[in-house]
């Protein structure tokens, strides 16, 4: 299966033309939209490595995981949220900064919210004959997406803890 083909015929057929992709071999990702680039970057070795984790065609997963990123590319708030996030980010390294804690609890709800917008967007590129094997891996992905926000958040509390003894 060619994978790109695959992404250019979702593309066709949900009439999105503008839609960037790029092969990549960017180690941590399968797939990833890149907000300032608005290109889609695809890892086909990963994406294997990846839907071995799942009971389903690779086309099918395939599917999936680039209509979570067609999600990312067609959700309004994301500068938005991107916004908030790096201003958030930003305050953080401000040594007057103000509530710590609550800037950090914004930072990850932000990175929570991005990924819930995207695949409560993708499922609209779905397939309905697709639709359980989608609302699986979204399940699992949107678990391991607020454990990492949420383990990231409790990093960035203990360093700033150690940092202000």
């Amino acid at each position: 299966m060619e994978i790109i083909y695959l992404c250019k015929e979702i593309l066709k057929k949900n009439n999105l033309s503008n839609v960037n992709l790029e092969l990549t071999e960017e180690e941590n990702y399968s797939m990833y939209y890149e907000l300032n680039t608005r290109k889609i970057f695809i890892n086909p070795s990963i994406l294997l490595e990846d839907s071995s984790q799942y009971v389903m065609p690779l086309e099918t997963y395939v599917t999936i995981i680039f209509c979570h990123e067609l999600g990312h590319y067609s959700d309004e708030e994301l500068n938005d949220i991107d916004d908030l996030k790096n201003l958030c980010e930003m305050l953080l390294n401000n040594p007057n900064r103000p509530d710590e804690e609550g800037l950090i609890k914004n930072i990850r709800d932000c990175s929570v919210k991005a990924e819930v917008n995207a695949w409560d967007i993708a499922e609209r590129f779905i397939d309905p004959i697709m639709i359980n094997d989608f609302k699986n891996v979204k399940e699992k992905n949107l678990c391991l997406a607020k454990e990492t926000a949420d383990m990231e958040m409790e990093i960035a509390l203990l360093q700033s803890r150690l940092n202000s003894r």
